[in-house]
């Protein structure tokens, strides 16, 4: 995991994972980082954010989810357009 530039807190480029970890004054950034967030996982990330309580809280149920997610099939930077995959044609269901 490396901090890759300011506006991310830090990433796995291999696993396209990156974690954010937001203090309160995220709370007023919601719809900012919510545009981000789709726009990095249009791009073929996966983005984990904890607030910083969560961190500090709950670091066991943090690590698990951080684990749990590093270690899945990374995504599909190009993933197939809705209702293209087999089986999902309008022919399929008649």
């Amino acid at each position: 995991m490396y901090r890759p530039d300011p506006s991310a807190a830090h990433a796995c480029i291999e696993r396209r994972l990156i974690i954010e970890l937001d203090g309160s004054q995220h709370r007023q950034a919601l719809d900012r980082d919510a545009a981000r967030d789709a726009f990095l996982r249009k791009r073929g990330f996966v983005m984990l954010r904890f607030w910083n309580n969560e961190v500090l809280n709950e670091m066991q149920a943090v690590l698990d989810r951080i684990w749990a997610t590093a270690f899945l099939p990374p995504p599909s930077p190009r993933p197939s357009p809705a209702g293209a995959g087999e089986g999902d044609s309008p022919r399929a269901h008649r």
